[in-house]
């Protein structure tokens, strides 16, 4: 048979496969913005909430220098003196209360007493006269004043007790002309203080005991 009709040699098959190269993935679009951290596993977070915050110690306070001083004191010792506190105040033990009326002050021995001094000074005085009340007269009411007076050291002088009249209840023209208040200034009395201070004067203190002076009326006044 002519060369040229045998059939070529087969080439011997191979069972080994060429080497194929990995799938690449195409990178996928994300939703989240650049910058943002991912956040941690499950596992981490419940670690993270379980782990208690460092403690924060405070540095100790350093210790005070021992005391090489040689004097002794009280307090040292323990032996403390005591404090006499002065209290500026008035025994009010022996002080009637104010009276709000006469009946309650009639109750009253202090109060009774200083009445009996008031309405001895006022006859004494011939501060009044009784007369028949005149029919239409404008009868002017009194009442009775209770007040304690108090020496320069705070102590009780007396209890005193003063009978004056409603003088608002009076009519010009009637019963009064003019009228005048002896009232001193609070400025005044600042003065008088200051200059006598200054000039080392003595100061002394009065009470005026009864409220109708030694003076006579022009106008004709009915009082009851």
């Amino acid at each position: 048979m002519p060369s040229s009709m045998q059939p070529a040699a087969a080439s011997p098959s191979s069972s080994r496969r060429a080497p194929s190269s990995p799938a690449v993935r195409p990178p996928t679009s994300s939703s989240r913005p650049a910058g943002t951290l991912e956040p941690f596993p499950y596992h981490y977070q419940r670690r993270l909430a379980l782990t208690p915050p460092p403690q924060v110690v405070a540095p100790a306070a350093p210790a005070p220098p021992p005391q090489v001083h040689t004097m002794v004191t009280r307090s040292k010792t323990g032996s403390l003196k005591p404090v006499d506190r002065l209290v500026l105040s008035v025994s009010h033990n022996a002080i009637s209360p104010l009276s709000a009326n006469y009946r309650s002050a009639l109750a009253d021995p202090n109060w009774r007493a200083a009445m009996a001094e008031e309405f001895k000074a006022l006859i004494d005085n011939g501060t009044w006269r009784l007369v028949p009340r005149p029919p239409g007269a404008n009868v002017v009411t009194g009442k009775w004043i209770f007040k304690h007076k108090f020496h320069s050291d705070g102590s009780l002088a007396r209890h005193k007790a003063r009978w004056v009249v409603r003088g608002y209840s009076q009519q010009h023209d009637i019963d009064y002309n003019e009228t005048f208040s002896p009232v001193v200034k609070p400025s005044t009395i600042r003065v008088v203080l200051s200059i006598t201070t200054s000039r080392s004067w003595p100061i002394n203190q009065l009470d005026v005991k009864n409220a109708f002076l030694h003076g006579t009326l022009d106008e004709t006044v009915y009082c009851q």
